[in-house]
């Protein structure tokens, strides 16, 4: 049976002078992993979810120096194949997520 399916996805990117492996976890419990994103890369993150009004992701972006990870949330806005970009920002040890909606 056919319907309709609205999604976001989130790019995330690494501007970080190290390495990090990005968890996300969307409101259905569903958890997906990055690999380890080297300075530059970037990373497409799809929980495979109907997006609805305000429903969170939780991130977590685990800096590759043994440090715990540091844990972010960003919101999912309703629409049909809205994307949204989230620069992993900072100094090394230090990290920051800033969210915005491509057009």
């Amino acid at each position: 049976m056919a319907h309709n399916q609205t999604c976001s996805a989130l790019i995330i990117y690494n501007n970080l002078l190290t390495s990090v492996k990005i968890k996300a976890i969307g409101e259905n419990g569903h958890v997906v992993t990055s690999g380890n994103l080297i300075t530059g890369d970037s990373w497409i993150l799809d929980l495979k979810e109907r997006a609805f009004d305000n429903k969170m992701i939780t991130i977590s972006a685990d800096v590759k120096d043994g440090r715990n990870p540091e844990t972010f949330q960003v919101n999912y806005f309703q629409g049909i194949n809205q994307t949204y970009i989230v620069y992993l920002t900072g100094v090394r040890y230090k990290t920051s997520f800033i969210s915005g909606k491509i057009l």
